[in-house]
């Protein structure tokens, strides 16, 4: 996908939204349907760090900024975040680089 396509974007920001909300989960509300929109907040970054930089360990590092600065847990290890940000990575993969 080289043009930018903002139906294609606003889906993969859907997916990341769900993906965040099962895969990554760091306070443990992904069971709750009242709770869908928890990490809506956070897809546009890791967006922009998945297409920016693609790199699993930059958006790793960006999720557990995130754990740490946001939601303020003792977050774990960059490394133990590799297989959400593969995940992610997954579906910006026909992403160009951003505009």
């Amino acid at each position: 996908m080289g043009d930018l396509d903002i139906d294609k974007i606003a889906e993969i920001h859907r997916q990341l939204e769900m993906l965040l909300l099962h895969d990554w989960d760091p306070i443990g509300i992904g069971h709750v349907p009242e709770c869908r929109d928890e990490y809506r907040g956070y897809v546009r970054g890791v967006y922009d760090v998945a297409v920016g930089t693609r790199s699993a360990r930059a958006l790793a590092e960006h999720l557990v900024k995130i754990e740490r600065g946001q939601m303020g847990l003792c977050a774990w290890r960059w490394k133990a975040r590799l297989p959400v940000a593969q995940k992610v990575l997954e579906l910006v993969a026909g992403v160009g680089p951003l505009p």
